[in-house]
């Protein structure tokens, strides 16, 4: 299993940076492990998605459940595919004049002890993505303050 937990501070208002996780279709414009998004349902505040999560080289077909809670949290979690659990949750929360973004990750894969030295190998990769996806989060909030 691979957990991950991030945090970073941004010098923005809660509202502006949770203004890039209102759906998924912007949440894509940072995570870019997700190939070929279809989107099977969508509510405000709910979405349901059929794509493939991507990790080096290998590609697990999913259906994902993301859901939004307003200026608080959002959160991407497999309802079906071939991951035995995959959960990302983005919790965002306020510190003065900055915005704290905790990212945290949770995915298992499958195969029993083949998935458990998968793994020990990809959870470097896995953690150098989401530190690429902070970093094209921070561009994104550089250029909405520009604006």
């Amino acid at each position: 299993m691979i957990r991950i937990t991030l945090k970073k501070s941004y010098n923005c208002q809660r509202q502006d940076l949770f203004s890039q996780f209102q759906s998924m279709q912007k949440l894509l414009a940072v995570k870019k492990n997700f190939a070929a998004p279809r989107i099977a349902r969508d509510e405000p505040g709910l979405q349901i998605v059929d794509t493939s999560v991507r990790i080096l080289f290998l590609s697990y077909g999913s259906r994902l459940k993301y859901t939004t809670r307003p200026e608080t949290s959002a959160e991407v979690k497999q309802i079906h595919g071939k991951f035995k659990e995959y959960l990302c949750l983005y919790e965002f929360t306020d510190s003065g004049i900055h915005t704290d973004l905790t990212v945290s990750l949770r995915m298992k894969f499958p195969l029993g002890p083949i998935g458990f030295l998968l793994s020990l190998l990809l959870k470097p990769v896995v953690s150098l993505q989401f530190k690429r996806e902070l970093k094209r989060i921070e561009k994104q909030t550089r250029e909405m303050k520009a604006h």
